[in-house]
């Protein structure tokens, strides 16, 4: 049985509009990762997360909902707990 884990914070509050507060917030959240690397690929298999905003090119890949921008996670091999523990 998959465990259910909680988060110590609402992520939507960081994924809410591009107002220049929620970009410096975004941009916080991921700076404070440390397992978890920011970027959009690597070809490797460590975790992933980027922001994609509303005026990025790549939107038309994604359903409409997503358009207002949202964090795109790959996740990698590393210890499942270690990656939790990060977020």
């Amino acid at each position: 049985m998959a465990n259910s884990y909680a988060l110590p914070y609402d992520p939507t509050d960081v994924n809410r509009s591009s107002t220049a507060g929620n970009l410096y917030t975004r941009n916080r959240f991921i700076s404070y990762l440390k397992v978890i690397t920011s970027a959009v690929s690597l070809e490797h298999d460590e975790s992933l997360m980027v922001f994609l905003g509303e005026n990025d090119q790549r939107q038309y890949l994604y359903p409409e909902e997503f358009h207002n921008g949202f964090f795109r996670f790959s996740v990698g091999i590393e210890d499942a707990e270690d990656i939790i523990g990060d977020l």
